[in-house]
């Protein structure tokens, strides 16, 4: 079994060789979140199938010492999903070059309702991805629940044409 060893220093999570992670991956989309809220984005909610395949890939490229994105899924009901993948010294850093990067920005701040993180170390460094998911408004607005684990079909593109995006902020 897997253990995080974590120590906080100066608000920077140094996190150990056995980044097994549930803690890790909360400070990851607690960091994305605190980004979509503070842009009067709502924050996407954890969840569970979407949280383990994000693991499963850092886990994956920290193994290969190489960034390349899954073969991400949509979750059942979802209308959209995208991913970003990063490497750097902390989870903080990394997020803050997908906001600086126009695409990755478009879908860290993309109108999603539910996502997935996952960290791992390797080579020195932190492996991160971000899995959201989007359902139809018309699904939300029913109050129709949001599934709880992800499964279904592959994801449409995650850059959809320059019309269709929003606004930049």
């Amino acid at each position: 079994m897997r253990r995080l060893i974590a120590v906080a220093t100066a608000g920077l999570l140094v996190l150990g060789p056995a980044v097994g992670a549930s803690e890790a991956q909360d400070d990851l989309l607690a960091g994305v979140n605190r980004h979509r809220i503070a842009l009067d984005r709502r924050p996407v909610r954890a969840d569970p199938g979407m949280m383990r395949r994000s693991q499963r890939h850092a886990e994956q490229m920290a193994e290969a010492g190489d960034l390349f994105h899954s073969q991400l899924r949509l979750p059942e009901g979802a209308t959209w999903a995208g991913e970003t993948i990063g490497t750097g010294g902390s989870i903080r850093s990394v997020v803050r070059a997908w906001l600086h990067s126009p695409e990755h920005r478009w879908i860290v701040l993309h109108r999603a309702q539910i996502g997935g993180a996952g960290v791992a170390r390797g080579g020195g460094r932190l492996w991160l991805v971000v899995q959201i998911a989007e359902f139809s408004q018309l699904s939300v607005r029913r109050g129709l629940p949001l599934p709880l684990s992800s499964r279904g079909r592959s994801a449409p593109s995650a850059q959809p044409p320059a019309a269709s995006r929003p606004a930049p902020l």
